[in-house]
């Protein structure tokens, strides 16, 4: 079993989903209850976009390993893309009680918190990914967008500035930099942003949309 799941976590890494897939369903056929077998193969397919299914080998990860901090975060991901937040909260709370360090759990529960509109609890949740990981460039750039639904201008700024600086190819930062210049009436800088977000991502729907309507 133990080569199948290296295999399948090699495969997972290079991006071979499928492959992976196939790797985890024989570790799981010679030993069912591998640690992190079905959590890694619901990885898989979340990265298929087969969200039913990583739904399902989430949930028999934790049935069997109640303790994995990991599956309780990749759960609340997908729970979340289902509009399950109440849900999802449960969850990433779970994972953080698990693992108190656990800088991506409050990184995903902060960006669930803004979907919400529950900007400050959002930002607490940024500061404490922030805390344990000071170069979480995404951490930075997400609690940029809450302190903008505060309009908090200057500090959204700032934090979008230190994403870029942590990650000059960070197309989602550019972005949302470009928001907050936009509302700021900086409109040279804002579309300056929005061009390089482009630049590092050309298929970036939202850049495109936030410029047309910028040059408007």
């Amino acid at each position: 079993a133990d080569a199948y799941y290296n295999l399948g976590v090699l495969m997972l890494d290079l991006g071979s989903t499928d492959e992976a897939i196939r790797n985890f369903e024989k570790v799981i056929a010679l030993r069912p209850d591998y640690p992190m077998a079905f959590n890694n193969m619901g990885v898989a397919f979340l990265k298929n976009e087969n969200l039913e299914r990583a739904l399902e080998c989430f949930g028999k990860e934790i049935l069997i390993h109640p303790n994995i901090a990991e599956a309780y975060n990749n759960r609340a991901n997908v729970l979340k893309e289902f509009s399950k937040y109440g849900d999802a909260l449960i969850d990433y709370e779970k994972a953080i009680r698990l693992n108190p360090a656990y800088a991506n759990a409050y990184c995903n529960r902060g960006q669930l918190l803004n979907k919400m509109e529950r900007y400050q609890e959002a930002i607490e949740n940024f500061d404490k990914a922030i805390a344990i990981n000071p170069l979480y460039a995404e951490a930075h750039t997400s609690r940029g967008n809450s302190q903008l639904g505060l309009n908090l201008f200057g500090q959204a700024l700032e934090s979008h500035k230190k994403a870029i600086e942590i990650n000059p190819n960070f197309a989602e930062a550019f972005c949302n930099q470009g928001l907050v210049l936009h509302e700021l009436g900086r409109f040279e800088e804002s579309l300056r942003s929005y061009d390089q977000a482009i630049v590092q991502k050309p298929d970036y729907a939202d850049a495109y949309d936030n410029r047309g309507v910028l040059l408007f």
